[in-house]
């Protein structure tokens, strides 16, 4: 049984400290702890396990908090309205203070296919050309330009290389089996492309286990990971699989019919039932499905695991496992934000992970 490492999370208001249970660090320069007698806006303090400790914002929710006076919330507004913030430079203290941020998008048109076995695998290529590479990979029944709520704030010193998954997208899902086995070999048919030997891996749900299969296999060619929402092994006991198993082609168009109608409108074979039918089995047949497992304690690349504290997909003991498992590992637990973290509180998440993949990744 793992033993869970327990930090507390403080959430003040004005004056009032509000003090929870809650799994997780945010990295930090400061080693100075925050008093919770201290008139300031609503912030989130979580102890890593060196009990430094760092301030962030919380996300707009917590505006809503009885006790937050007017300048407070008129703070909260300013700073986290994403046409007006970017990341690290509304901090002093902050390693961003003097990197600059371009505009930079996927726009799933400006990209090319290339051939892997059977399949055609679509990418694209967007910010700094001469930059470090760092490579996006989306979730599963998602694509590449999922990111773009995020992508035009990552740090301008980054090449960023997008691909829509297998199946997903531009891409077709070819006849082989949907592994992340295969996600990982489409990768890195992707990055032999391009010649790219070294980069940074940012990854969300399949995208993150794709990305720390990747990690694991070749330690040496990985700057820094970023796994969000990403499991290491399945538990065949996880009580999610029976809701992954009863998921069908039908409810999820119920669910996400702009997201299908994009499917079928761009992909070059569009099958939505096929390619349905095999995330789900990629999902739930933990036989085949070749999550990484015992070789994630080969991961050396410095590594920050995120995590939002609603996901109901990617439970806070299995985020715990992972880190526990990667040497050196930070964890981010994000509060009032689900599975696509990223995308329910991209101030918090980016100040974070551009702070991380400045420090560790620009190798």
């Amino acid at each position: 049984m793992t033993e869970h490492r327990h930090h507390d999370v403080v959430c003040e208001w004005g004056g009032l400290a509000r003090r929870g249970r809650r799994a997780g660090s945010i990295f930090s320069n400061h080693s100075k702890k925050t008093k919770s007698d201290e008139p300031r806006a609503a912030t989130l303090v979580a102890a890593t396990p060196s009990s430094q400790v760092r301030k962030v914002l919380l996300p707009k929710q917590c505006r809503q908090e009885p006790g937050l006076d007017e300048e407070s919330a008129a703070l909260l507004t300013k700073t986290d309205s994403p046409p007006r913030y970017h990341p690290g430079l509304s901090n002093p203290h902050s390693t961003l203070s003097e990197e600059n941020f371009i505009m930079a998008v996927f726009t799933h048109s400006s990209g090319q296919h290339l051939q892997v076995d059977d399949a055609k695998i679509y990418f694209e290529i967007s910010g700094n050309p001469d930059g470090m590479p760092l490579l996006l990979l989306h979730g599963g029944m998602g694509k590449l330009t999922d990111f773009n709520g995020i992508v035009d704030r990552l740090p301008s010193r980054f090449k960023f290389v997008g691909m829509d998954l297998r199946g997903h997208g531009k891409s077709t899902l070819g006849t082989s089996r949907l592994s992340y086995q295969q996600h990982q070999a489409d990768a890195d048919a992707v990055l032999a492309h391009l010649n790219i030997e070294r980069f940074s891996l940012l990854g969300f749900s399949d995208g993150g286990v794709t990305a720390l299969r990747m990690a694991a296999e070749t330690p040496s060619r990985v700057n820094a990971l970023v796994a969000v929402a990403a499991h290491g092994q399945m538990d065949p006991h996880d009580p999610v699989l029976p809701i992954l198993r009863g998921m069908t082609a039908e409810k999820w168009q119920a669910r996400f019919p702009e997201s299908v109608s994009y499917y079928m409108a761009n992909n070059p074979e569009p099958d939505f039932a096929a390619l349905l039918k095999a995330v789900v089995s990629l999902w739930t047949d933990i036989e085949h499905s070749a999550y990484p497992g015992a070789t994630i304690k080969r991961i050396s690349a410095p590594t920050l695991v995120v995590r939002g504290d609603a996901d109901h997909l990617f439970s806070l003991a299995s985020a715990i496992e992972l880190r526990d498992r990667i040497q050196g590992a930070g964890f981010l637990n994000i509060p009032f934000a689900g599975h696509e973290v990223y995308q329910d509180a991209p101030g918090l998440f980016l100040e974070a992970v551009n702070e991380f993949l400045v420090k560790r990744g620009g190798n």
